[in-house]
């Protein structure tokens, strides 16, 4: 198994799942959080390679989500996933500190180069 670990943040459990299988099919550590509070609950003992968080969640945005993450000093890699893109958001994400925003469904491939990048392997 590679070294590392995914926090994958998203109030749908069935989507957050799907993509759960997907990484664990790469050989990379995969963790669940089913909301921005519970991922900040779980960052200290955790330590992810790289968070996939969602945008639109009940109760607490992925935004405020990231954004309170790094007013605790937690700089983990973040990418911010939604389904619905709306004007701004991009660059409202990436000023908060997102490394990437991508559109859901979100592919394999994606995901393992942007895992590789961080955890310093090569992609194929």
């Amino acid at each position: 198994m590679t070294a590392g670990c995914i926090l994958v943040v998203d109030d749908d459990a069935s989507l957050g799942r799907a993509l759960q299988r997907m990484v664990r099919s790469m050989d990379i550590a995969c963790e669940l959080s089913p909301s921005g509070d519970d991922m900040l609950a779980r960052l200290p003992g955790l330590r992810p390679t790289m968070v996939l968080l969602d945008i639109h969640m009940p109760d607490k945005s992925g935004i405020e989500s990231l954004q309170e993450m790094r007013s605790r000093g937690f700089d983990v890699p973040t990418v911010m996933m939604t389904g619905v893109e709306r004007e701004g958001t991009r660059e409202t994400c990436l000023s908060a500190g997102a490394i990437e925003v991508l559109a859901k469904p979100i592919d394999a491939r994606t995901i393992s180069q942007l895992f590789d990048r961080l955890s310093g392997q090569s992609s194929e």
